[in-house]
């Protein structure tokens, strides 16, 4: 299955999601590093179901990506 970062710019323009990843950690990443400067933030899978909305994002971000040595 594959796993897409959507995003909506500050301006409110919903941005392409330019990549599919093959694994949810993957587009997590991704996301975790595309987080700021976004209006709004999530992952869906390739039905168009939401896995992952701006709070888990921002939650995992803190959790695991701001720790020296962790790699998500």
């Amino acid at each position: 299955m594959r796993y897409f970062v959507k995003r909506v710019s500050q301006t409110g323009v919903p941005l392409p999601a330019s990549v599919a990843y093959e694994r949810p950690s993957a587009a997590m990443k991704y996301a975790c590093a595309a987080v700021s400067g976004l209006t709004d933030i999530w992952i869906e899978d390739e039905e168009g179901r939401c896995i992952a909305d701006r709070a888990k994002i921002e939650h995992f971000r803190c959790a695991h990506m701001s720790r020296p040595g962790i790699d998500g």
